[in-house]
């Protein structure tokens, strides 16, 4: 029995009310709404996700023209643009974007995140090493300065490291 977009029951007809629509389901599988925890967005893709059955999105990264283009057919959450250094991972894979150069920029980057939109805030803390690469990575007083600010203004923070030692 589905109620309010929710499963509230299972069973035969015996859970069954007077107004409500019946569905053979024999010979398949219903499931709640699938949640994607990890999405960067390409145009179309928060509706094909619906067409999957995914009913949330979590965006880790995306650029705030390609947010603002797409219409949601599920729950969509964004950090907009994460927190990177200079030249930091993953500014090669995108057109320029802001970027963090100390502590004393993380009031006026956060801010700008919340402009556009941003649920939550992602750091990036990434030097390379995981994929036998360098570039330039925050530094830890810069990521407490984010964490401090995004958190000041209700935000989740989430990180994004690719080895232990990062972690």
């Amino acid at each position: 029995r589905v109620a309010d977009g929710r499963i509230v029951a299972i069973g035969g007809p015996d859970i069954a009310r007077p107004d409500d629509v019946l569905v053979d389901g024999t010979g398949t599988t219903l499931l709640p709404g699938l949640i994607d925890a990890h999405v960067h967005l390409a145009p179309g893709s928060t509706q094909l996700a619906a067409t999957y059955g995914v009913t949330t999105q979590l965006d880790m990264f995306s650029m705030p023209g390609v947010i603002a283009a797409e219409t949601p057919r599920s729950a969509f959450f964004t950090s907009s643009i994460g927190a990177t250094a200079p030249g930091g991972h993953p500014s090669i894979a995108f057109p320029p974007f802001p970027s963090v150069t100390g502590p004393e920029d993380a009031k006026q980057f956060v801010v700008d995140r919340i402009a556009e939109g941003a649920d939550h805030l992602k750091l990036i803390y990434d030097d390379g090493a995981g994929a036998g690469m360098r570039m330039p990575t925050l530094d830890l007083r810069t990521v407490q300065a984010l964490t401090s600010e995004a958190h000041a203004h209700g935000l989740t923070v989430v990180a994004h490291v690719s080895t232990a030692a990062a972690a």
